[in-house]
């Protein structure tokens, strides 16, 4: 609103909007933390457009790879869990509390059959999860605001 606002009064200044831009950060979005030796990437990412940029902003990574996933029912969970099949070794899927949470059950339906699935009721149980695991080097948590938050609480850090 305030970049159309400018440009309609033909305050725009091209170079000062993109330098705003490139340094403006979200918190949970591509977000890195490491935890107990283990690489955390948070992103609120829900749609393929935008988990797309995410998985393509990833760096390669030696060992295992997995996925922790909470998303609203009103996403197209099976669009936006496609372009990450290829890299993940297990998938942690879990609930979202509310009237527009999906459950877990729901989400595996949006992944192919062959895929190796575990469904948690809870973001915070599929955390304790991950972190039993062994032989994890990252874990990407993904699919809502409510998902990375509620991963954040859960591994006791903070985004900002």
């Amino acid at each position: 609103a305030a970049v159309q606002a400018l440009a309609l009064l033909d305050q725009l200044d091209a170079g000062r909007i993109a330098e705003v831009a490139a340094a403006t950060r979200l918190s949970g979005r591509a977000q890195r933390l490491v935890v107990e030796g283990v690489e955390w990437v948070l992103d609120v990412g829900h749609n393929r457009e935008a988990l797309e940029r995410f998985l393509a902003r990833l760096p390669p990574v030696t060992g295992e790879t997995v996925a922790l996933v909470g998303m609203l029912a009103d996403k197209p969970a099976r669009e936006a869990l496609a372009p990450f099949v290829a890299q993940v070794r297990h998938w942690f899927l879990a609930g979202l509390a509310g009237q527009r949470g999906q459950n877990a059950a729901s989400l595996r339906r949006a992944l192919p059959v062959s895929v190796s699935v575990s469904e948690y009721e809870t973001i915070a149980a599929a955390v304790a999860a991950v972190q039993r695991r062994a032989g994890v080097s990252r874990v990407l948590v993904f699919g809502s605001f409510h998902t990375v938050a509620e991963a954040a609480d859960a591994l006791a850090v903070d985004l900002e």
